[in-house]
C-alpha cells in the first residue's frame, strides 16, 4: 500500500542497530507500506544519556520538518509513527508543533505508537495530549512494570515516566495503554518492543 511506517529510536542507538531494529519491525508486523526511520545522534553511551536528551530535543524540529514533508507527499496515503524510549520526547513535541500548524495535512497521520516512552508523565496529561487529541491521533502506548531503564531515567528527571507502569499505569481519552509486563522479561523489558 502507499503507507509509510516511521520508526523514531530511543536513548544509547546506533545508526546500524536502529536500521536492524526498523528491518526487524516491518519483518514482525508484516508491513505493506514503507519502512523508514529517522536518526537522530545519539551519543550511544551510558554515560551519554545527559547528552541524549538535548539531542533529541534539537532534533525535534527536524523530526516535525520530516512529518509534515512526508504527510504532505500525495503518493503517501498514510503515516504511522512508533517511537521509542526517547524517541517518544522528540515524536510528542514535533506532533505538538504540528498540532499548530494549520498548512500540515494531519488527516493522514495514523497510528502513533509509543514504545516504552521515556516521556515525564505529567507533561504527557498536560500539553501532549492535549496536542493529540487536537489532532485526533490513534495512540498505543505500550508499558511495564519492570522497566529497569526507566527507573533510572525517573531516578535522573525527577518524574515519573510515561512508559513504567509499576507506580502508575496511565489512563486517558484517546490512548490506548497496553501493559506488557507478563511477556517480558528482566533483561529485555525496555527493548521487548522492538526486540519481539
Amino acid at each position: 500500500d502507499r503507507s509509510v511506517l516511521l520508526f523514531v529510536h530511543g536513548f544509547r542507538r546506533s545508526f546500524e542497530v536502529v536500521a536492524k531494529d526498523v528491518a526487524t519491525v516491518a519483518l514482525e508486523i508484516n508491513i505493506h507500506g514503507m519502512p523508514m526511520f529517522f536518526s537522530w545522534p545519539s551519543a550511544n553511551s551510558v554515560l551519554g544519556y545527559a547528552a541524549d536528551i538535548n539531542n533529541m530535543r534539537w532534533a525535534a524540529a527536524d523530526l516535525r520538518d520530516t512529518l509534515k514533508f512526508l504527510l504532505a507527499r500525495e503518493s503517501i496515503s498514510t503515516v504511522h509513527v512508533i517511537a521509542h524510549s526517547l524517541g517518544g520526547d522528540g515524536l510528542l513535541a514535533a506532533l505538538q508543533d504540528l498540532s499548530r500548524d494549520d498548512a500540515a495535512y494531519i488527516d493522514k497521520l495514523g497510528e502513533v505508537v509509543l514504545a516504552s516512552p521515556d516521556v515525564d508523565a505529567g507533561l504527557f496529561r498536560r500539553d501532549y495530549l492535549p496536542a493529540l487529541q487536537k489532532l485526533g491521533a490513534r495512540v498505543t502506548l505500550y508499558a511495564t512494570d519492570n522497566d529497569v531503564p526507566l527507573r533510572a531515567s525517573e531516578r535522573v528527571n525527577r518524574y515519573h515516566r510515561l512508559g513504567d507502569a509499576k507506580a502508575e499505569i496511565f489512563i486517558g481519552n484517546g490512548v490506548e495503554t497496553i501493559v506488557y509486563s507478563d511477556v517480558v522479561t528482566f533483561m529485555n523489558s525496555h527493548d521487548a518492543v522492538v526486540e519481539i
